[in-house]
């Protein structure tokens, strides 16, 4: 009965303070609808491949031999570390091809991986049709999702059943014999598929094959670094060269934890998973720092109230009790409103910050419930500090003591403002680093540049299409020149007898004038690739770098040697002007361009962006002409996604962009919070002013001073904060843009403006109400 009681009295005294209780609900719903959004994705995020029990057993062989780290290695090391160390139980291997399926779409390309028997074993991928115990008995046996069974065979028993698929680059179809169904797997995976095959039988472990992904079951592992030691020491005796290197990462940890693996297609980022969980909590903690602001300020006129109910037998913990429904009960209609809204904005926020994952009542009510007691926590906190502001003031209140503005306060809403001068300054200045990345001049012709790399062998046919398309500024033969990810090789200056490190780009003739290179010294390359052997010398163009870092005074004529093409050598003609063709969190390379003597398939195309779209479907109709034989082949005009490469980048600029507009609304709303509270504790004061001749400008600027105060408080705290945040983040970039003092200024006096604007209004009414109706109601 006390708790209706208590209820019916909070309605009461809502619809008596409509509107403050309607800022009240307003901020604490925009903060509760932000952080739900931010806090199921990251939830999603850390649940991918949380389902699967070996989690922790199963190891990822990450290739780290080359100057960046690939999931791709020897297909015969995972059989190799099992034969010698018995810490590897068993092992999984996962490769790709890529088949057109007869009866689904002739426009879409299916992946069939093969796999190893131990990959049904030893993942969570349940077997609902048939049986895997004959998987790996013959090469065409397979085994096929719940998904795809249903479209291919309908309500057929699919166990039995053929299927037909030609390979890519291949003509003659395949007969496919399916064994199994299992069930689809789930969205929460790194590792997908519909079609798996076994792998055909080796002879050996050193037989050649395809690169694949290994994955080594080692539930009794006790040291990674010692085991890897081990088996690098092992493969050195064994093998001719000495640059074997790899690691090790946990199944668990391959999604969150891959972003300097490349080619990776299914990862996410823990950096900004972990951002955007500290941001929900700030969220959080901004609009309980307003309700507990905005409760103050109405519950210090119930300071009689609460003392006659102390008097008539009422204890502390009734009233804490009273102050926890009151949360509890702005926190349910919060929440309520959530749900309500969650549809109306998740779209939005998904686009705005790159979500992908889809909310669903029935599948995800546990991460629900989890966030609603998280919420009730957070009330019974607010309702915390509440009870003990206010005990100090009853306590106060029964002593005869006058109200005073209580420190508190401002101490709350000065961590607001810290925190809002910080954001507004950290989002400029990450604006400012994009803009700065995306302005820079690379050097080179870098939006126009398109490539062809599936020639089918129809090279000469291409050239000449090539040559008479007027579409075409110009084009060669050789591989692009902006790269992802660093790919240094040994080049050796055959002269010196010194070795560097540098990035092979193989081109032929007008390779600079297709990318619009400018060259400094020497001349172009001329020479196209003759007879293929270790004695005969190629002709290549360096950048700048390289003369600086080879220490060459007189480059032109020198001869240069890299391993990684059999040794193959050739002489430096030209030198052109330094390149960024990398993205610039890393730093200018030494570059090699040339042919090493070395044949190359595939084009490069300088077409203006005007004219691509309509330059694809003319070649999309040639190739179908050439390539008739290959009726199922095709080879894309492709070019690079640089909005791909700043992807983080831009989803981080967008989150601030999302946090600074609520931060904005939520402070806004709590600084009118402060002020009500502020000139509700000085009513007295400014009606004893007033009597006393003040005018209501010098009311405002006393009551405003306050205000100005705290912000410049906050700006005092709120810049090295935030310079120190963007130290460390611009550290990710070889180049960045200045932290300049203008950045810092500006934020400090975007906060000043909004913050006095927030206040004025309600300033505004202090200083103008009746001084004797101020000095009657006190």
């Amino acid at each position: 009965m006390y708790l209706f009681k208590i209820i019916k009295e909070y309605l009461r005294r809502i619809v008596r303070n409509y509107k403050i209780y309607a800022i009240t609900i307003l901020g604490m719903s925009i903060a509760i609808i932000a952080s739900f959004h931010i806090y199921f994705f990251v939830q999603k995020e850390y649940s991918v491949d949380a389902f699967q029990e070996n989690k922790e057993d199963l190891y990822r062989v990450l290739n780290t031999e080359q100057t960046f780290k690939s999931e791709m290695v020897f297909i015969g090391m995972a059989e190799f570390l099992k034969e010698e160390f018995p810490e590897v139980v068993d092992y999984i291997r996962i490769t790709g091809n890529s088949f057109k399926v007869k009866n689904i779409s002739e426009e879409e390309w299916q992946v069939f991986n093969k796999v190893d028997k131990s990959f049904f074993e030893l993942l969570n991928f349940p077997i609902i049709n048939g049986s895997t115990a004959s998987f790996d008995n013959k090469v065409n046996h397979i085994v096929i999702s719940k998904k795809i069974a249903t479209k291919l065979f309908g309500n057929e028993n699919p166990v039995g059943q053929t299927i037909e698929a030609t390979q890519f680059n291949q003509k003659i179809p395949q007969s496919f014999i399916v064994i199994a169904v299992m069930q689809n797997i789930p969205k929460e995976s790194t590792i997908v598929g519909d079609f798996f095959l076994p792998f055909a039988k080796r002879k050996s472990i050193w037989e050649g094959g395809p690169e694949v992904t290994a994955y080594l079951f080692m539930p009794n592992l006790i040291s990674q670094k010692e085991f890897i030691e081990k088996a690098i020491a092992k493969l050195d005796k064994i093998l001719s060269f000495k640059d074997n290197s790899f690691e090790l990462q946990k199944l668990k940890n391959v999604y969150l934890n891959s972003e300097e693996v490349a080619y990776q297609k299914i990862k996410g980022s823990k950096q900004f998973a972990d951002i955007l969980f500290i941001v929900s909590l700030l969220l959080l903690f901004l609009a309980s720092i307003n309700y507990v602001v905005m409760s103050l300020g109405l519950n210090l006129s119930r300071i009689k109230e609460f003392k006659a109910k102390r008097y008539l037998g009422a204890t502390r913990l009734i009233l804490f009790y009273q102050l926890l429904v009151e949360s509890l009960l702005n926190i349910f209609i919060c929440f309520v409103f959530t749900l309500l809204t969650y549809p109306l904005f998740s779209d939005f926020i998904k686009s705005l910050l790159g979500f992908t994952h889809k909310f669903s009542y029935a599948n995800d009510i546990s991460i629900l419930v989890n966030y609603f007691l998280f919420l009730v926590f957070i009330a019974t906190l607010t309702s915390s500090i509440e009870f003990l502001v206010l005990k100090r003031n009853i306590t106060k209140f029964t002593k005869g003591a006058t109200k005073k503005t209580n420190t508190n306060v401002p101490m709350l809403i000065g961590f607001q403002l810290v925190l809002f001068v910080s954001i507004i300054c950290v989002a400029l200045f990450v604006n400012k680093q994009i803009n700065f990345i995306q302005a820079k001049d690379l050097g080179f012709d870098n939006e126009d540049i398109y490539t062809i790399n599936n020639t089918m062998r129809k090279d000469k046919e291409i050239e000449d299409f090539l040559e008479k398309n007027a579409k075409v500024n110009e084009f060669t033969r050789g591989k692009r020149l902006f790269y992802e990810v660093p790919d240094l090789k040994d080049i050796k200056i055959v002269n010196t007898n010194t070795t560097i490190k540098a990035n092979i780009k193989l081109g032929y003739p007008k390779y600079e004038k297709t990318h619009q290179l400018t060259i400094l010294q020497g001349s172009v390359l001329r020479k196209l690739p003759g007879i293929i052997d270790s004695e005969s010398i190629g002709e290549v163009v360096v950048n700048e770098k390289f003369i600086k870092q080879a220490n060459l005074k007189n480059p032109i004529g020198t001869i240069i040697q890299n391993s990684y093409f059999n040794n193959h050598k050739a002489e430096i003609i030209g030198v052109f002007k330094d390149v960024h063709n990398m993205p610039l969190y890393n730093p200018m390379e030494p570059i090699v361009v040339g042919t090493f003597n070395i044949k190359v398939n595939g084009f490069i195309l300088n077409i203006d962006k005007i004219n691509i779209d309509a330059f694809k479907k003319e070649y999309d109709i040639f190739q179908k002409n050439l390539l008739v034989e290959f009726k199922d082949i095709s080879s894309d005009v492709l070019s690079v996604d640089y909005a791909k490469i700043y992807e983080k980048e831009t989803n981080f600029k967008n989150l601030l962009i999302f946090f600074a507009f609520i931060v904005i609304t939520i402070s806004v709303l709590g600084l009118i919070a402060t002020s009500v509270y502020v000139t509700q504790n000085r009513t007295k004061e400014i009606g004893i002013r007033k009597i006393n001749g003040a005018t209501t400008l010098q009311i405002l600027k006393m009551l405003n001073k306050s205000f100005v105060f705290w912000v410049g408080i906050a700006f005092v705290f709120a810049v090295p904060v935030s310079y120190i945040i963007m130290q460390k983040w611009l550290q990710n970039f070889a180049f960045k843009t200045v932290l300049s003092w203008w950045v810092f200024a500006l934020s400090g006096l975007i906060v000043l403006v909004i913050s006095l604007l927030a206040v004025s209004w309600q300033t505004y009414k202090a200083a103008t109400q009746n001084p004797v109706k101020a000095l009657r109601d006190d």
